[in-house]
């Protein structure tokens, strides 16, 4: 599973976090549509790199990941705002580490959320497998900066994250002044609202059927499984069928805490 089409190709770079910095700011001219000096030569290019920048790129198998605080609004409400930005930037090194270490790639931050996928822009043979892998040591690394933050007279952290795996949309969204990159379909919608629901489930991660059926067909061994239960067919919000999701084991999610920490 992995690439599977490609509509006028594609100029992801391995490696690379598209988040913020994604953006891309078009010159006037591209967006104005205004000749160049030498007779127009500027607005072929104008042209070609809005072309370039519309491009598509379709990827099969691919999870996606969101992930962000629970009741963030309340509890920054005191907080002047540059202690909420290193709040901020504390917690999104974190999950970025978790990422980075399972082969994922960062697509975007928004206020506390953070977005991530896997088997994107390089196609995986375990992409499932590494977004959940990648949840529990988000979760863990949660749970252990919490220990050092009660021990300093702070209030803890509580996440929700949700997983989803299937065909996404690869390509830039916006105006050619501000470009960004985006991964679309219903599959990032998924994982949206699967992360939403863990606020009215009470758990700290939902995971969908075809991420469970994923990572079995990856080769996903019984201890990647293990701290799953099943919480039967939900309905979605917005969908109109109902989907089977598993969710983290309250008995697992108290022993995150002695998860050895990331490297």
């Amino acid at each position: 599973m992995g690439l599977i089409q490609t509509i006028a190709g594609h100029d992801f770079a391995p490696g690379v976090d598209y988040g913020l910095t994604a953006s891309v700011y078009a010159r006037a001219s591209e967006d104005t549509g205004s000749s160049a000096p030498n007779g127009g030569q500027g607005a072929s290019k104008s042209a070609a790199s809005d072309k370039a920048a519309r491009t598509i790129t379709i990827y099969d198998g691919a999870a996606v990941l969101f992930a962000d605080i629970v009741g963030f609004t309340g509890l920054v409400e005191g907080l002047p705002p540059d202690q909420t930005l290193d709040l901020l930037a504390r917690y999104h090194a974190r999950m970025a580490k978790a990422v980075y270490l399972h082969r994922g790639t960062v697509l975007q931050y928004s206020g506390d959320a953070i977005m991530a996928v896997f088997g994107v822009p390089v196609a995986g043979r375990q992409n499932a497998t590494d977004a959940l892998g990648c949840s529990y040591d988000m979760l863990a690394a949660i749970a252990q900066w919490n220990t050092r933050r009660r021990s300093r007279g702070r209030f803890p952290i509580d996440i929700g994250i949700g997983i989803h795996t299937g065909t996404v949309a690869v390509g830039k969204i916006g105006v050619n002044r501000h470009l960004e990159r985006s991964v679309a379909g219903d599959t990032v919608n998924v994982a949206r609202k699967l992360e939403t629901m863990t606020r009215k489930t009470g758990t700290q991660l939902i995971v969908s059927v075809d991420t469970v059926t994923a990572v079995t067909r990856e080769g996903g061994n019984d201890q990647m499984l293990a701290p799953l239960s099943q919480l039967g067919a939900r309905v979605i919000p917005g969908r109109h069928s109902r989907m089977q999701v598993w969710t983290l084991a309250r008995s697992a999610a108290l022993g995150l805490a002695h998860r050895p920490p990331l490297s």
